[in-house]
This record gives structure tokens, C-alpha cells and sequence, in this order.
């Protein structure tokens, strides 16, 4: 798994497209979600291709929908261990005042940290420009 992750508007899908070409990618911003009602369902579609992009909207319409997302990283990992997913940094900056807004954002962290510890590669896109801050073969 690579997991490509920084701020919003930072050039994580061009990054993702341009490096890790030959793949087939989804655009989890493109999706209508409101049909998925389980975990199980979102895992069917997204292990449907090689790489994810915007991979934390599918967090936020779990948390909005009310759907346990407790196991989904582990879920993730499990299935989905080939495909590189890139997701926003959303951790930053001042803590929302909204409860759904705080515990998406805690969410999309915990999430993301879950992945970050399985992945055999973590970038961090700032400006268009990737740093790789993990590295295992």
C-alpha cells in the first residue's frame, strides 16, 4: 500500500497520476456514496481499483451517514493492500466548532495513521512537490 497524503490543494492527484502511472484510479469526490449504507459496501467499490483519490470524502460521508467506521482502516488493509490512496490532511489549523466537523476531522487522522503504519510508502505532497517520509520494501 502507498499512501499519499498533505493539505488541501497541494497537488496530491497530480502527484499520484504523474508518479504511479498505470493504474486505475477513482475519484472518491465523483462518487455518490448515499448508496452505500455498510462499511462492507464502500470496501466492494474502492478495492474495485488500483488507486484512490480524495479518499477522506469517503470518511466524511461515513461520519454523516452514521456508519461505524471503527474497523474500517483494519478492513482496508486487509482487503485493499495493493492501491495507493491519496488523502487530505485535515488535522491542521483551529478545531472546529461543529461536533460532526471535529469528529471528521478525528476520523480522517486516525484513519490515515492506521494506513500510514501498514504502508510500505508515505509521501507528503507540498506545493506538487513529494517527500517520501516512509519507506519500506
Amino acid at each position: 500500500m502507498i499512501l499519499v497524503i498533505g493539505g488541501a490543494f497541494q497537488g496530491k492527484t497530480e502527484y499520484a497520476q504523474k508518479t504511479y502511472q498505470k493504474r486505475e484510479w477513482m475519484d472518491c469526490e465523483q462518487v455518490d456514496w448515499y448508496d452505500c449504507d455498510s462499511v462492507q459496501k464502500i470496501i466492494e467499490i474502492i478495492c474495485g481499483f488500483s488507486g484512490i483519490l480524495h479518499f477522506e470524502k469517503v470518511i466524511r460521508y461515513m461520519v454523516e451517514a452514521k456508519i461505524d467506521y471503527s474497523a474500517f482502516a483494519e478492513m482496508i488493509i486487509e482487503k485493499c493492500s495493493d492501491t495507493i490512496f491519496t488523502i487530505q490532511e485535515v488535522g491542521y489549523g483551529v478545531v472546529p466548532i461543529d461536533a460532526k466537523d471535529r469528529e471528521y476531522r478525528e476520523a480522517v487522522g486516525r484513519i490515515a495513521t492506521k494506513l500510514a503504519a501498514y504502508s510500505n510508502q508515505v509521501v507528503r505532497v507540498v506545493c506538487g512537490i513529494g517527500t517520501v517520509i516512509k519507506n519500506e520494501k
